[in-house]
């Protein structure tokens, strides 16, 4: 039995003594930041009950995380978030980059020379990431899990927890009131300093950066300076100083390089320290600061768990892993590969599909990890190497991740299976998009449409009529036959066009084959034998089903 020992009455002091038991429910999340909201949200939908509580008693202000990456935008599009996120995107300001001296050294506008990488594909239709301030993307998040009757709770602090074979036991203090709640399981969203983890006696292993170097961070506003542009100052000594103007947000998001110095100290975040830094290290004349409404001092770690799972006891986002450059993305994906596996084994699925969550996102969050670190120990160190990684970032260049994370496979997970080589396309790589049409009404829709919602869906590529199609299909599974075009068959309600040939190309397709792909977007089965026993094999052995 796991769990945070009880405090001693006198911590309770000023709080109600009177317990209430809540019903059991199925999931109890702890902690409502992206990675909680998102699992909250997937859980809901697939009607799984569950309660979310946060700590603070006022949502977080702030632009903090800021990107949202290709793959996020997917996962956020199948939640149906996307079209709110993307309307309130900053657009991306030229950048103007100075010496110490405010001379202009260079001038970069994204609409000079872009990137082809970064432009949408029918494969991937959202390669270039969105700037949405952390605040916005909360508040989208919560409305959403909002419409399926599920409110976060607010200053609602997690005390201690219990778990036996059955449920977990959770000791919370809501509004200075003590409740019990029983939940089939318990997930730590809780960020760095999770009580989840600690209560879990989960160990949190990994090290941090000591170049002396920390950054500063503030939401204020700025008069002198063009909001038409990100300005960037660099020097060898002291790092940079950036100011990035927030036009949707009607702020600007102040960043700089700090040093404990000789006395070991850092600087206190407040109006007076960013205009006194601002005026010490770039002394432009006019540029004035004012209206601080965040601000925030931040020293990298480099941690991981070893495990994301104790009993009935699960971890996801920045209460299993920090310091990643791709961190909100990461964990918002890990909250996606939970969710649909946590509630499948909630409706009867083995066990063993709830372990393939720490199986799969464990290894791709610490080769993430191994890989900023490297980097680390690698370079020159210090302000003049911290110069160096603004400049790159906003260049978007020597990203130490994939920031797409679209080549984010899990081929070698038990979930994934290559009966043979007949497609390009292998078992754990992420599903591409592709255009095609509903051949019984000649409507445009895309691969990613077929796949929203809670179902796995399977792709029978094939010219030739499947007719067992309509026999597979349950809750649980929609069939699709995916044909060229050209082909003269009887179409119906289960075939897609591939018109233009993007399907065949994006999923290295020659042959018949059939294609199963999971809940969360990824490929669970390849083959070339249209043997619907083979689909029905791999289900039941997921999901029991």
């Amino acid at each position: 039995m796991h769990g945070l020992h009880r405090r001693d009455s006198a911590q309770l002091k000023g709080e109600t003594s009177a317990m209430t038991t809540i019903p059991s429910l199925d999931v109890f999340v702890v902690g409502a930041g992206p990675a909680g909201l998102t699992l909250a949200i997937d859980l809901a939908r697939r009607g799984i009950s569950c309660r979310i509580i946060e700590k603070l008693s006022v949502f977080p202000t702030g632009t903090r995380a800021r990107g949202i990456g290709a793959r996020t935008q997917e996962i956020f599009f199948d939640l149906g978030l996307l079209e709110a996120l993307s309307a309130s995107a900053e657009p991306f300001l030229p950048s103007r980059f100075y010496d110490r001296d405010n001379h202009l050294v260079r001038e970069v506008d994204p609409a000079w020379s872009i990137d082809p990488a970064t432009l949408p594909t029918p494969d991937a239709p959202y390669r270039s990431s969105l700037m949405v301030s952390q605040q916005v993307t909360d508040t989208v998040l919560r409305e959403r899990l909002a419409s399926f009757g599920v409110e976060v709770e607010r200053d609602c602090r997690l005390i201690s927890f219990t778990q036996d074979r059955d449920h977990i036991t959770a000791e919370v203090i809501r509004a200075g009131k003590r409740e019990v709640i029983k939940a089939n399981y318990l997930v730590g969203c809780d960020g760095g300093a999770s009580t989840v983890r600690k209560g879990a006696m989960i160990p949190f292993l990994g090290e941090t950066w000591d170049d002396e170097i920390s950054y500063l961070l503030g939401n204020l506003s700025v008069n002198g300076l063009d909001k038409g542009y990100w300005h960037t100052w660099t020097d060898a000594s002291w790092g940079y100083v950036s100011l990035q103007s927030m036009i949707k947000a009607a702020t600007w998001l102040f960043v700089a390089t700090v040093s404990s110095g000789k006395h070991g100290t850092l600087p206190t975040p407040t109006l007076e320290t960013f205009q006194a830094l601002f005026e010490e290290r770039i002394g432009m004349p006019g540029v004035q600061f004012s209206h601080l409404t965040w601000q925030s001092l931040y020293r990298r770690n480099l941690r991981v768990v070893d495990r994301y799972r104790s009993g009935r006891v699960l971890l996801a986002g920045d209460a299993a892993h920090v310091g990643q450059e791709q961190g909100m993305n990461m964990s918002i994906q890990d909250a996606y590969n939970l969710s649909w596996k946590l509630a499948l084994v909630l409706k009867g699925a083995p066990n063993a599909l709830l372990e393939t969550y720490q199986a799969e996102r464990l290894p791709i969050v610490r080769q993430n990890l191994i890989t900023m670190s490297a980097q680390n120990l690698a370079g020159p160190g210090g302000a003049s190497a911290a110069a160096e990684s603004i400049t790159n970032a906003i260049l978007n260049k020597d990203s130490a991740v994939d920031p797409t994370q679209l080549s984010v496979s899990y081929g070698s997970s038990r979930l994934s299976r290559d009966l043979d080589d007949t497609t390009g396309i292998r078992a754990g790589d992420r599903a591409p998009d592709a255009p095609c049409l509903r051949a019984e009404s000649g409507e445009p829709v895309r691969f990613f449409e077929v796949f929203q919602g809670t179902h796995f869906t399977l792709l029978v590529f094939s010219d030739q009529p499947v007719s067992w199609l309509p026999t597979v299909e349950s809750n649980l599974l929609r069939a699709y036959r995916v044909i060229r075009a050209g082909n003269r068959d009887t179409y119906d309600r289960y075939t897609l066009v591939d018109s233009a040939g993007h399907a065949y190309q994006a999923y290295g397709i020659s042959d018949a084959a059939l294609v199963l792909v999971r809940p969360d977007g990824y490929i669970g089965l390849t083959g070339g034998n249209l043997d619907q026993e083979l689909i029905i094999d791999y289900l039941h052995d997921v999901v029991g089903q």
